[in-house]
């Protein structure tokens, strides 16, 4: 933890605000690359990335939605859409970062709540939009 210290300087906590993280970016300075330690950041950078296409394709999806659908159904089905891509670009965020205190501390735990929270999040809202699209009777 001592490196977490030097290199970061805010103390380590698993719940970390978004003052914390912007002040991390601030004041980072890299190590040398030890191990695998590169290759597990790029691999983090890359998962961040595929999650953040998500959400904004999710986003984009839902501003789609709401400009083409005319019913009070088909406009909830957009905006949860929308809600859907924020969610999830929020959470890969959140993640991507718990990942890179991760490599950076070589140390390894899993965040189990969060994910499955998400999931069970993510899967309710799209079969929610589902369900109001199916029930739109305006087609």
């Amino acid at each position: 933890m001592e490196h977490l210290h030097r290199l970061w300087h805010i103390p380590y906590s698993s719940c970390l605000t978004v003052n914390d993280i912007l002040l991390a970016l601030l004041r980072y300075r890299g190590q040398e690359n030890r191990g695998a330690r590169a290759r597990n950041l790029f691999s983090s950078e890359r998962t961040f990335n595929a999650w953040l296409r998500s959400g904004l394709g999710a986003m984009a999806l839902g501003t789609i939605a709401s400009r083409y659908m005319n019913t009070a159904v088909g406009k909830a089905a957009a905006i949860l859409l929308f809600c859907l891509g924020v969610l999830i670009t929020l959470y890969c965020l959140v993640r991507h970062y718990h990942i890179v205190f991760q490599v950076e501390e070589d140390i390894l735990y899993s965040i189990t709540v969060l994910p499955i929270t998400f999931s069970i999040l993510a899967v309710s809202l799209a079969v929610t939009v589902f369900v109001l699209v199916l029930l739109d009777d305006s087609f």
